[in-house]
């Protein structure tokens, strides 16, 4: 079951780099990925 849904968390965490990396600085996106890893 898991792994049914794994192409699409991949598919909507894609898009949601993409909408990141067009609307953040490059100096910010390595701090942000570090946040969201981070707060997990």
């Amino acid at each position: 079951m898991a792994a049914r849904a794994f192409p699409v968390f991949l598919e909507s965490l894609e898009m949601f780099y993409l909408f990141v990396f067009s609307h953040y600085p490059t100096q910010n996106r390595f701090a942000l990925l570090l946040e969201m890893l981070h707060s997990r």
